[in-house]
Order: structure tokens, then sequence, then C-alpha cells
């Protein structure tokens, strides 16, 4: 959830000379800047299954958790490209695999992936 709140905390024992402490904590939305893929490329025989891993990052160049990825695929006849990333090799041929994060403000990040499926030797 998005907002801000205050957190409050003092000693239960009152005899502690300790004082009270307090500190505000805001949550906001992240704002993916950039996704990073590995490997860049997939060279793949036809039946071959092969991850391909995200990174998100903001504009800091900080690693962030970020959930809405869609994947897309130019050729779904050469390769399939599950939720997580995951290829499968279907038929011989090239295409581009493209994840994308569109963030809370409407702004897009973007990375593609080539992949090369060749005959099974």
């Amino acid at each position: 959830h998005l907002g801000e709140a205050m957190l409050y905390a003092a000693p239960e024992d009152a005899t502690l000379a300790v004082p009270p402490a307090s500190a505000r904590v805001v949550v906001t939305d992240v704002i993916v800047a950039r996704l990073e893929l590995f490997p860049a490329t997939l060279d793949l025989e036809v039946g071959a299954v092969a991850a391909v891993n995200v990174q998100s990052v903001d504009r800091r160049g900080v690693q962030v958790m970020s959930s809405n990825i869609a994947w897309q695929i130019d050729a779904p006849h050469i390769a399939a490209v599950e939720g997580q990333g995951i290829v499968r090799a279907l038929t011989p041929g090239t295409c581009t695999i493209r994840a994308t994060a569109t963030n809370a403000d409407g702004s897009i990040a973007e990375s593609a992936v080539a992949v090369r499926v060749r005959r099974a030797s």
C-alpha cells in the first residue's frame, strides 16, 4: 500500500533512561527505469527450454523488485515465452523476445533478447 505513517516506540520498562523515538515511513511506487535481461542472446536447439532472467533497475541504478513484467515474442511459431521468461524453442529460425515493465505513472521500460533456434544435432 502506498502512503506514509509515523512509527513510535518507547521502552516498556519505565525505569530505563531511554527516551521514546519516532520515525516517519513513506511508501512510494517503484519506477523501473530500465530492464536488464540475461543472457542477452539465446542459441537453442529445437525442443530446448531456457530461462531469461530480468533485473529491474530504477533511475539511480539500484536494483528494484518489479512484478509487472510482460513478455512478448515477435515470432511465436519459432519460440514460446511464458510469464517468468521461460523460453521454449519450437522450430528453426530467429526471433526477438521483449520484456516490458509498465510503471504506475504510465512510463515503460523494456529490453529485448535475440533468439536463434536451430535443428537438434
